[in-house]
Formats: C-alpha cells, structure tokens, sequence
C-alpha cells in the first residue's frame, strides 16, 4: 500500500537506452511533479508546524515497515497512512513534502536495488502530484458535505485513498507499459489491481486515527503510537506464526502426495505399463466420479486409489505377473492376494480419506461373486465400483501378452454384457456415455503398452475363466513377501543409476564385477569387447582371469563367439569350448564348470559380450538370466558411452597425425615433472626441436607426403627417448622433449641421435636428405622455475640460433644440430 517506485529493472544504469514514447512520459511525469511542488510552494503556510514535522517524522520512520495481509498479494506500508493524515488534517504543500519525504527515504534506505537519478526523479515526481491530488480530492469533497456524517468524513477519506491509488499505480503502470510493449489497462491489472483492498483498509485506519486526533488532538499520537508500533510488531509475529503454520500444513499435504507418487513408483518399478496404466485409470475414475457428484472427500480418496490400486502386485511373483497364458486356479488364487495386501500396505500409511476400501474391493461383482470378501451391490464402495469398471476396460483396450488390445467398441461390449452381474449398471451406462472420450486419452496416454500382467491380472473373472475360491488366504507379513522381489528391483536401481554416473571404462567394469557379484555369483568374469570381428577381453576378474582374460576369441568360435554371431544369450554354457581352455593342462585349470553369456547390445549395434563363469555345474538358471538381461542394456549403453569417452580424452591430449602427446598433453606433463624435480632437487632439460626445410617438402612433394615424414620424424624421436624421456609434437613442424637428468654436458650425443633420426626419416620417406634439425635448449632451474618460461627459453634460443645460422632457407642442406646453452 505504499508508494510504488518504478521498477528496478527499467533502468540498469543512467545510459541505459530508452524509446521516444517513454521518453516523453518521463517528462510529463517530471512537469506534474514539478506543477505540484511549485504550486505548493506559493500556498505554502506555516500552520500546524508542530503537527506536520510529528507527520513527517512518522512517515519517514515507518517507510520500511510493510505486513503482508493473510489472502492477499503485496504488502501493506505503514506510512501511507501518515500521507493520508496529512492530506486530512494539514495543507496541500505540507502534504506533497511528507509524500516526497517518504519516497526519498523509501527509494533510498536499503533499497533491494541500486536506484538511478532517473528513477528517483521519477518517483518523487510521481508522489508529489499523486499526495498534492490526494489532499484536493479530500478537500472538495469535505467542502461539498458529500456523504459526511456527523464528525466521519466516510466518502472524503474514501475518494481521497481512491485519487491517491489511482494516481499512483497509473503512473508506475505507464512506465511499465511503455518499455515491456504491453497495454496500460493489462499492466495496471495484472500488477496493481490487488491492491485496492490494502488501501481500503488503509482508509479506515485513517478515519480512526482521525477521530481520536478530533476528540483528544494530535499529540494523542505520542499515547497511541506505542500502542500502534506494539500491535505492528504482534502482528507481524501472528503473521510469521500463521506463515509457519501454512506451510506445515502444506508440507504435509505435498509430503502425503510424495508418498502416494513414491508408492505408484513401486508399482512402476515391479511392470513397465503400470506407470501409463494408472495414469489413464486415474483420468478415467476422475472422469466418471465428476457426473455423480462425489464429497471432496470420496474424489481425492478416488484418485489416491486409482493410482495405488494395484501396488498389492508387488507381493506377486513374477512368473504369475508374467505369465503369457491363463492362470491355474493356484495361481489365480495367489493374483487375489493382491487386493488384501495393498490395502494392508495403504492402511499403514493413515490417509484421511477412505482409500483403503476402495484398494481392497476394487476386484468386488455386483452379484457378490469377486473377491476378497463377497460383497454384493450397494455394498461394494462406490469408488471400488467406478474403478472395477474403469481398470477393466482401460485393461481390455491395452495390450497385453497373452492377447492383443480390443477395439473400444468392442471392450465396451463385453462390460455390457457383465452389467448387473460383474459391474454396477450405473457406472456401465457412465463408462459407455465417456467411451468415445476415453478413446482419445487412451491415444495421449500412451494405449498400446509394453506387455505384461496375467490374464486375471486386470480384469478379473472376465479373463481368469477360473471361479474364484470360497476363502481368500490372507496374506502373512506381506513386508516379506514382498522383500524378495524388492531387493531385485534396488539392485537394479543401483546398478543403472550408478551406471549412469560412471564415464570411465575401468569404473565401469568395476562396478559391474562388484554388483554382479550379489546379482549372479559367479567365479571368474570377462567383458569382451567387439575389435575388428574378434572379441577382446577388456576386462576380467576372478578365478582364472589371467588367463580367461587373455584369449581373443574370433567371432563364431567358442562360447562367447558364438553368442557374439548369434546375439543369443547362453544359460548353461560350457567353459572348455571357449578357445584354448581344452588344451590346458588339468593343474592349470581353475575347474570352471559352467556358464552364462549374454550379448551386449546398443541401438548402434554389438558391443561386445559379457560372459560369467562357475566353478559349480549348471549352476545358472533363467532367473540369472533375466537379471543379466534386464542389466545388459543400460551396461551396453554405458560401456559405448564410456568408450568412446575414453577415445575422446585420448584424442584431446594425443596428436593425430603422429601419435604423440599434444600441447595440451605436454603442459600437464610438464608442470607434472617440475613438480618432481622441486621436491626431488633433480635438473630437468627442455628441447624445442624444429625441421627446417619442412616447408620446401610440402611444396615439392605435397602435404601428404609431407605427413607421411612427420609420422616418420615422431617415430625417430621417440626411439631415441629414454623411458623417463618426454617428447609432444606442438604444431607444426615443431616438437618438444623434456630429458631428465640431462645437463648441458649431456646433450652432445642425444642431440647427435636426434640428428640422425630426422634425417633418416626424410631418407626413409623421400629418398634423399631433405630436412634437418634446429634445437633450443633450457634447463631447470638455471633459466627459469616455470613450463612457460623453460619452453619461452628454448624457443627463443631456437629461432636465434635459426637465423644466424640460416639454415631455414635451405630444403636439402646437409644435417645440422644447432644447441644454444
């Protein structure tokens, strides 16, 4: 409710750019300013000092003291009302200074942002005009009586807070709409209309504090004042408190929410099309609960259940979830388990609407035949009713493996046919009036799913063609029933998410031969990896891995081969046919007796092939199996990605075209070996090697010849290097080699074999002595302590050494050495 200055963000300096409309604005703005103080100026008296400077005190100390009202957006700015007194009680000039007095202190007493001249003039501008109009409005009306009870000017106070909020949120409006390009009316109202009830509560604090000021006189405000600050700060802590309690409340409801997501996760986790499948029976049993005006109540209770319907799956094994045909009636007795289970799991949780019920009787018939517990018609929740019908036709226009979707037409036919017996006619006519609708949110909601479920899994009796049995087993401690089935999934959790963080090839391999241990156990480990038609033991671990880890097997022969040309998985493979195992000697052998195989595959193509090995016989099954093959693609994703992320740091620190560390590759290397030397007190020599001639090869022979030399010359270089020796191509023709241990006493007879090798390459390449060798030589610590100073040495002996000599000019000169020391 108080002034409002312009918004920082116009302004982002006193040069900033602005348009000729704003311009303009700006200055018309300014004027009225200027129009108010200079009138206010010749009417000014010197009535009421004692009360206008206690006004203006009061306007200036309370500038920074805003609440926020519960329910309403913004704050409220306590010296505004001390504006509005003024505007009652004191002089139009009097007025406008304790409007531009609060402004100032306002824009200019710990403002969020830095305030320009600009936006000051501005807005002391604007309160000027928008005060010296409040006190007129005020004035006018008194003087007319309009609407002024006895010693209560209702309507002058009211029409003066109007004039003084129009005029106010207009002008900071106009502005706005002048340099975001939007229109006065939609910025007005989307950013200032709020605020008129603050203002109107602002008036009748004014007519109170009015009133007292007419029965008791202005310096019962030295009385009140306390009284006001004290119910300001009590206030501002009610406020804080409310605050605190809002947000407990909605923590609560967010954390209730987490808790219904978190638990449809679970779901998720246990089958793929559960996610899309809840998704659309949610929209669904919203849809239909809608036409029969369900409580609040009933409603949230719907939509918690349709997500968590069917977490009570999670107690079921997964051979009967995924079972392709019908059930046997031992295995439809275990599937009804379910219903009992989530409603057990939900009851722990304490909703406070009744989701329970509808979870465990959602598999409930009209004629009392569904299960758990039998019940027949009315009885049957009606939220269970909607989302019996619902899950059943959402189940039948989805695909599943054992059958393909049904037309909708054709599923809405067959829920027809169960009304009154399996559903509630009601909720039938409901579902066929929403059929054409459901349709097309089936197509937004992803209809054709990966398959999965059991052919009683959704739709009860309509697909188990099995009665149910008279007494429903109940579930014991489903926590452990469903222990197993969880541990799976985190395992499965963790490997992908900690495969999703790993880059690096060996931190791959790692975890995989750590998690797989727990996984599928197994006594050695082999990641091949897809090389040039043969597979490749990247990686292995375990029992006989030295040597299991050293084959390159050909694709096609042994075990691995032959499932890296099938790209078919082996269960119970055979050790010994792996290449080079049979011929073995028995005291070699580790006894491997059998194994599991699986092909790794990416959207790209093979990868490679990761093989398990076991000292026991037939000691895999299916169930290691589907681990391995749920794992193998996320593995395969990752180990390309890590692959080729090795490939790339190679590439980024090795020179293409000779093999050789880069420049980037030699900085490291160097500071890494001054870094040795400081601590170990050894000397270190850095050689800047360039070919002169270079440049008359590629003219005679072309460059690709000339590459050809350069990979000759790195070759050369690097024969003669030491194992501790250091040599980086930099660009060019240019090299650099750090020799440790070597001082100038040291170099003659290296330099001789550097010689060597780069004419031998030009020999070797071209046939003839084409090029020779320049070379500047530093030495740590005598010519500097730093990489870039040892390398600015010798480069600059280099060139030095290179022009006074002029060798650059000649292509075919007889071989040189030129050292500077």
């Amino acid at each position: 409710m108080r002034h409002r200055p312009v918004p920082a963000t116009f302004f982002e300096g006193q040069n900033a750019v602005i348009s000729r409309a704003a311009r303009v604005y700006l200055g018309a703005v300014t004027l009225c300013g200027l129009a108010a103080v200079g009138w206010s100026a010749l009417l000014w008296q010197n009535s009421e000092l004692g009360q206008f400077a206690f006004l203006l005190a009061m306007a200036v100390a309370t500038s920074r003291m805003k609440v926020r009202l519960p329910g309403v957006e913004g704050t409220v700015s306590v010296n505004f009302l001390f504006i509005l007194l003024g505007a009652i009680e004191l002089n139009a000039p009097q007025t406008v200074l304790i409007a531009a007095a609060a402004t100032l202190s306002q824009c200019l007493w710990k403002p969020k942002h830095p305030v320009t001249s600009t936006q000051l003039v501005f807005n002391l501008s604007s309160a000027a005009y928008s005060g010296f109009a409040c006190h007129l409005a005020f004035a006018s009306l008194a003087a007319h009586n309009v609407l002024a009870l006895p010693h209560l000017p209702v309507l002058p106070v009211v029409g003066a807070v109007g004039v003084y909020f129009f005029l106010n949120t207009l002008s900071v409006s106009g502005i706005i709409s002048l340099t975001q390009h939007k229109t006065l009316l939609e910025t007005w109202h989307g950013s200032f209309v709020y605020t008129a009830p603050q203002y109107l509560i602002g008036a009748l604090l004014v007519l109170i504090l009015d009133r007292l000021y007419s029965a008791f006189g202005w310096a019962i405000f030295m009385l009140v004042m306390p009284v006001l600050f004290l119910i300001y700060y009590s206030y501002r802590l009610y406020l804080g408190q409310l605050e605190q309690e809002k947000k407990h409340v909605t923590e609560m409801s967010e954390l209730q929410m987490r808790t219904i997501r978190g638990l449809a996760l679970a779901i998720e986790a246990k089958d793929a099309t559960t996610h899309y499948h809840v998704r659309r029976v949610r929209h669904f049993c919203l849809t239909l609960a809608a036409e029969i005006a369900v409580t609040p109540e009933e409603r949230q209770a719907m939509e918690a259940a349709a997500l968590l319907h069917d977490i009570g799956k999670l107690a079921i094994p997964e051979h009967i979830l995924s079972k392709p045909g019908k059930l046997t009636a031992e295995e439809f007795a275990k599937m009804q388990t379910h219903a009992v289970v989530g409603a057990e799991i939900l009851e722990s949780i304490g909703f406070p609407y009744p989701v329970v019920p509808i979870v465990r009787h959602h598999h409930e018939k009209w004629d009392g035949s569904g299960y758990p517990d039998g019940l027949k018609g009315e009885q049957i929740p009606i939220g269970a009713r909607i989302l019996s019908v619902v899950d059943c036709f959402d189940a039948l226009t989805s695909d599943r493996q054992y059958r393909r979707a049904m037309q909708p037409a054709e599923a809405m036919a067959l829920i027809r046919s169960e009304a009154g017996k399996s559903y509630d006619p009601r909720m039938v006519d409901l579902l066929e009036k929403h059929c054409d609708a459901f349709k097309s949110s089936n197509q937004e909601f992803v209809c054709v799913d990966i398959p999965f479920g059991s052919a009683a899994s959704e739709t009860g009796a309509l697909d188990s063609g099995s009665a149910p049995s008279t007494e429903t087993p109940a579930p014991a401690g489903f926590m452990s029933t469903i222990a197993a089935a969880r541990e799976e999934f985190q395992h499965l959790l963790d490997v992908t998410t900690e495969l999703g963080n790993s880059l690096r090839t060996e931190e791959v391999f790692s975890l995989l031969s750590h998690r797989l241990r727990t996984m599928a156990p197994y006594d050695c480990m082999v990641i091949f990896i897809l090389r040039d038609a043969a597979l490749v033991p990247m990686f292995s671990s375990g029992a006989d891995s030295e040597f299991m880890g050293s084959q390159k097997i050909p694709m096609g022969e042994g075990l691995s081969g032959w499932v890296a040309k099938n790209r078919r998985p082996v269960t119970s493979g055979d050790p010994s046919l792996e290449p080079g195992y049979r011929i073995r000697s028995v005291s070699e052998q580790a006894l491997l007796q059998s194994a599991i195989s699986v092909p790794l595959e990416s959207p790209s193509g093979l990868i490679g092939v990761l093989t398990l090995y076991s000292m026991v016989a037939d000691f895999y099954t299916p169930d290691h199996l589907r681990v391995l093959l749920s794992l193998s693609a996320k593995a395969s994703l990752t180990i390309e990605n890590a692959l080729r992320f090795d490939e790339a740091r190679k590439n980024a620190t090795t020179d293409e075209l000779t093999g050789l560390p880069n420049a980037r590759s030699l900085q490291v290397e160097l500071e890494r070996e001054l870094s040795f030397c400081r601590r170990s007190g050894h000397i270190l020599s850095v050689l800047v090697l360039d070919l002169n001639g270079f440049k008359q090869v590629n003219d005679r022979f072309g460059h690709l010849e000339g590459n050809r030399l350069l990979a000759r010359v790195a070759a050369g270089l690097t024969v003669c290097c030491r194992e501790h020796d250091y040599c980086a191509r930099v660009g060019g023709d240019e090299f650099v080699m750090m020799l440790r241990d070597a001082g100038p006493s040291d170099l003659d007879r290296r330099l001789d074999q550097l010689c060597d090798a780069v004419v031998q390459a030009g020999i070797d390449v071209l046939g003839e002595r084409v090029v020779s060798l320049s070379v500047g030589s530093a030495f740590y610590p005598a010519d500097g302590e730093t990489a870039d100073a040892l390398i600015s040495h010798a480069d600059g002996r280099m060139y030095e050494m290179k022009r006074a000599s002029k060798l650059g000019r000649l292509a075919a000169e007889p071989a040189e050495v030129l050292l500077a020391r």
